[in-house]
């Protein structure tokens, strides 16, 4: 868990911004001034800049995005069962869909998309587990085939590599 809280924190910092959906921002608003939670929120250049710095290979990436919430509980059990449920239900209801599922031992990495058209304008990807939580919003225009170059250091993550250019193609293999 440690490590993938590590990776997602420094995949973050590297990041740039637009509107948060609803759902995501009160959730995030729920938990960010909890004294055991770290968050980040990022917006403009110094996403790119920060991103860029700490590999100097994802500035394309960066460049597509616009804002960056970042949300880690390091301690497990404060991020409340039902209350997670709940912002799934909620993430649904303001248009996002489930990409993959993942296990990583006794964690649970689920990665959800909005879109506007052939426009991915949203990532949510989440981590629980016992010992942990992670929550990670990305804002910005996307393609699909941009899913590829997001190098998060999870088991089950190389699946995201051999995602299709396209969302169409995923849905005929």
């Amino acid at each position: 868990m440690k490590s993938i809280i590590f990776s997602l924190a420094i995949f973050c910092f590297p990041l740039s911004i637009f509107s948060q959906q609803k759902s995501i921002e009160n959730f995030y608003n729920q938990y960010k001034g909890m004294e055991e939670v770290t968050s980040i929120n990022l917006t403009g250049s110094l996403i790119n800049f920060v991103f860029t710095s700490a590999d100097p290979e994802t500035g394309e990436l960066a460049s597509k995005i616009s804002k960056v919430r970042l949300l880690l509980v390091e301690e497990g059990g404060i991020i409340d069962s039902k209350d997670y449920k709940q912002f799934i239900k909620s993430v649904k209801k303001d248009n996002f869909e489930e990409l993959i599922r993942l296990k990583d031992g006794g964690d649970a990495v689920d990665f959800h998309l909005r879109e506007d058209g052939d426009t991915i304008t949203d990532i949510l990807i989440t981590v629980r587990g016992e010992d942990g939580f992670v929550l990670l919003s990305l804002e910005g225009l996307f393609k699909f085939s941009d899913l590829n170059d997001f190098n998060l250091d999870i088991e089950g993550a190389e699946h995201l590599k051999k995602l299709p250019e396209n969302k169409k193609n995923l849905k005929r293999a």
